[in-house]
């Protein structure tokens, strides 16, 4: 689980009519052991920033991952 902040560039019109923002950026999930060096895990993501219209991001993760 995890909670932070990133950053949210807007652009519109080219590069010099974007906009930057804060973003609040949050983590929830589980990860699975398979073996001493690989795993799976699943997850969930909620990103939410206000520039000048509100921006709401829901993404669900599924990952394989090999451990060094």
């Amino acid at each position: 689980m995890g909670i932070g902040f990133a950053d949210f560039v807007v652009r519109y019109g080219g590069t010099t009519n974007s906009r930057v923002s804060v973003a609040l950026v949050t983590d929830a999930g589980v990860r699975y052991m398979l073996a001493k060096k690989s795993s799976v895990s699943l997850g969930f993501q909620y990103r939410h920033a206000q520039p000048n219209f509100p921006y709401n991001l829901f993404s669900g993760i599924a990952e394989l991952a090999y451990h060094f």
